[in-house]
Order: structure tokens, then sequence, then C-alpha cells
């Protein structure tokens, strides 16, 4: 469901570390790659190390923030990759969010190609991070506001930090920071439900945020596993989900080749149609028990899918 990198501390630091990160996170993502550093932010399709030959500097900057995208809502293009830029904030999140729709008519924020935008729309709109509260769903969000602060805020999903001498590291998977850290360093887990502030490498505040979420009017789909499934890094392909370098899953039996042929087929299939339900859901053109009947279509078609996967 989308990994999250972050870093706040010297910003001479060398970026390869959080490029490890940034690597060890595609086995959550594979669609596409963002990054923020040293002030600037660079965007791709498909696996992160795409992001290395665009880098104008190797130097991290006192903020980075990186991201590897599984889609969920929206196409899988470079416009939208993480991390999003909205007047002075800039960020990413993990997560898939229910009520995005209805968080953007309550203040009159317009309708987004991906649910993560109205997190930062609604920050730079607002200017208030108790809003993060707001949102139903999943949700891990890494941001800064344009004065070399790191912001995290943790509601579910996994996400841990590191300390280390020239700064916090922050990951979304363990396994990353653990392999560059120190004999002395320690992996913790951060915090539910508490925004918390780094500067320089430091903890400066925290806020307990309020998980006060406004309703969603219709039923969306949560579920990361049944988006973005048209996409080769899909786990039915044994693409970079599951891929394990240790071990050659090879076939042999051309019955058995024959039988995952047909799957990935029928798969592929239903998931279009899944597709184009939800694309005609998101054109606000229905209303509410048309767009309630689309979203069960919609869930159907995904269970459907799945009994091939």
């Amino acid at each position: 469901m989308c990994g999250l990198v972050g870093f706040s501390g010297k910003a001479n630091t060398s970026v390869f570390k959080a490029l490890h990160l940034l690597a060890d996170n595609d086995s959550r993502g594979g669609h596409s790659t963002g990054l923020f550093a040293n002030g600037k932010i660079y965007k791709t399709t498909d696996e992160s190390m795409n992001i290395l030959p665009m880098l104008k500097t190797s130097e991290t900057g006192s903020v980075l923030i990186g991201h590897t995208r599984y889609a969920t809502h929206g196409k899988h293009t470079v416009e939208n990759a993480h991390p999003y830029q909205y007047g002075n904030i800039i960020g990413a999140h993990n997560g898939v969010l229910s009520n995005y729709k209805e968080v953007g008519k309550k203040f009159n924020i317009k309708k987004t190609t991906v649910d993560s935008q109205m997190i930062f729309k609604l920050l730079s709109q607002e200017k208030k991070d108790k809003h993060l509260g707001l949102f139903s769903g999943a949700k891990n969000v890494l941001f800064t506001k344009g004065d070399n602060k790191l912001y995290i805020y943790r509601r579910d999903n996994p996400l841990y930090y590191l300390e280390t001498e020239e700064g916090m590291y922050v990951s979304s998977l363990k396994e990353g920071l653990e392999k560059i850290k120190n004999k002395k360093d320690k992996v913790k887990e951060v915090p539910e439900n508490q925004l918390f502030t780094i500067e320089n490498g430091k903890l400066i505040s925290k806020q307990k945020i309020k998980h006060n979420p406004i309703a969603a009017k219709v039923s969306v789909n949560t579920d990361w596993r049944s988006y973005g499934s048209s996409n080769h890094y899909s786990n039915y392909y044994g693409g970079h989900l599951a891929r394990d370098f240790n071990n050659d899953y090879s076939l042999n039996d051309d019955d058995e080749l024959e039988d995952d042929k047909f799957q990935k087929e029928a798969f592929n299939e239903i998931s279009k149609h899944a597709d184009f339900i939800h694309n005609l859901y998101c054109t606000d053109r229905f209303n509410d028990e048309e767009s309630s009947n689309l979203m069960e279509l919609y869930d159907y078609l995904n269970t459907m899918a799945y009994e091939y996967y």
C-alpha cells in the first residue's frame, strides 16, 4: 500500500541512504516514484531507480520526502506520483481515503484526481494540522511547510524512524532502516494519532490528532489489493511485490501454464470493467443512490476479479 521515506537533519547529508530506503519501499509500490530533496521535486513512473539520473545534487537538503506509489485512485502517471505541492505544503500519503470527496465539499475544494491530493490541498487552504483527523480510511502522512521542518503523522499503517548522527530517517519498512543503522542506533515505531514536528533531526513538538472523520455518503473500497491490478507489479504476475530472488518458481507443467494464462486474462478483463465503473463514479454525474449502486457494482467486480488472483 505505497511506501513512505523521510529525512530531517544536516542539509549536506548524502542522499544515498535515503535512496536505499526508497528502493526498499519499491516492494510497497512500483507504479511510480517521487522524491522531494534539496528543495526540488522529482517524479518518475515505475521503480525508484529511475530517480537517480534525474537528481541535480547528491545531498538531501534539510528535509527529504520520498514515496513509492501503488495506485488506487488515478492513473499510473508521473503527474499522479507523490509528493504533491499546494502552496508551501509538500507531502506524501500512504493509504486509501474513503471520504476525500466529502472533505473537499465541506471546504469548497474542487475534486482531486488522486484521493491523497485532498490532504495537502486542505492543509494548504485551511492551515490547520488538526484537519488530518477529518479523513477516514488508512493514512500515514509526511509533509513540510517550506519551513525546513518535517511533519510526521501516523494513523494506522506501519511507519518507523531511526535517529542517527546526521539526522532522523523515516520509512514504511523497518528492514531498510535496520540496514543503514549503526550498532548503537535503534529502529523505533512512530506512535499513532499524533503529529510530530522534526527539525534538524530532532523532535521539537508533538500534537494529538483527534480522529473525527467526516461521514462518507457512499462506500469506497479501501482495500489497496483491489486497485492497480492491471499493472505488471501486481502480486499475481510474480512481479516486484512477489519477487523472491533466492528461489526459482519456474513452471514446467504445460497444463499449469495454460491455466495460469487463463486466470491472468480473466483477472485483467474483469479489472478493466471495474476501472471503467470507478471512472464513471468519479465523474460526479450521478445522484447519491446511483453513486452507491456504482460502488456496489465496483466492489462486486473487484471481488470477482480476485477469485482469479
